[in-house]
C-alpha cells in the first residue's frame, strides 16, 4: 500500500506541471487545440488563437501584425506546444518509473533494480527542471510581444509567479520520488530478508 500511494503522488507531481504552465487562474488560460494553435483565454476579453505561421486573431477577427510579430506569435506557438508535449512526455516518464520501483520491490532490491530506479530518478528530476526553464522562456517570449503588439497585451496571462510555482512543484516532487525509491528500496530488502528467515513479509 505505501508503493501504492507513492505511486500516486509522483505520477499526480507529473502530470501536474503541465498545468502550470497553461494556466494562471480560472479564467485566464492557455490551450492547444486539436488543430496545433494556441487558444488564449483571458478575463472579460474574446478568445485569441495564435496559428502555427504566426497569424492572430482575436474573437475570430484577424490582427494585422508584422513580419517580426508574426515571427514572434510563430514561436509562441512552437514554444507552447513544445511544452505541452514535453510535460506529457514526463508523465510517461513517471509511469516508467514507478514501474522501475516496482521492480525493485519485487526484485528484492537487487544491485541493478535499484540502479534502474535511481536512473529513472535522475532523468525524472532533470526533465522537470527543463521544463519550467521553457516555461521560464515563454514567458519571456509572451512578453515582448506584449511589449510591441498592443492588441496581444490582455493575453500576456502566463506570469513569473508561474515558472516560481512550476519550480517549487519540481523540488516537491524531486522529493517525492526519491522518497518512492528510499521506500521500494527498503521495502525490497525487508522482504529479503523476510525471505531468507523463512517468512512472509
Amino acid at each position: 500500500m505505501v508503493i501504492t500511494r507513492r505511486r500516486a503522488s509522483i505520477l499526480l507531481a507529473a502530470l501536474a506541471l503541465p498545468l502550470l504552465a497553461a494556466c494562471s487562474d480560472t479564467t485566464a488560460s492557455v490551450d492547444l487545440a486539436l488543430n496545433g494553435d494556441v487558444v488564449i483565454h483571458a478575463p472579460f476579453k474574446p478568445a485569441a488563437r495564435v496559428t502555427a505561421a504566426g497569424d492572430l486573431a482575436i474573437g475570430g477577427q484577424a490582427v494585422a501584425v508584422t513580419p517580426a510579430q508574426r515571427s514572434a506569435l510563430a514561436q509562441y506557438d512552437r514554444d507552447f506546444t513544445a511544452i505541452q508535449q514535453a510535460g506529457r512526455a514526463i508523465g510517461r516518464a513517471g509511469d516508467r518509473m514507478s514501474a522501475s520501483i516496482d521492480r525493485e520491490t519485487a526484485h528484492a532490491g537487487s544491485s541493478a533494480a535499484v540502479g534502474a530506479a535511481h536512473r529513472e530518478v535522475a532523468g525524472f528530476s532533470t526533465s522537470l527542471a527543463g521544463l519550467c526553464n521553457r516555461v521560464a522562456a515563454l514567458v519571456a517570449l509572451q512578453d515582448s510581444i506584449a511589449a510591441t503588439l498592443p492588441a496581444f497585451r490582455p493575453y500576456a496571462v502566463l506570469t513569473q509567479d508561474k515558472v516560481r510555482a512550476c519550480r517549487a512543484g519540481t523540488g516537491v516532487a524531486s522529493d517525492a520520488v526519491h522518497m518512492a525509491a528510499s521506500v521500494a528500496r527498503w521495502g525490497g530488502r525487508a522482504a529479503q530478508a523476510a525471505s531468507a528467515a523463512g517468512k512472509t513479509p
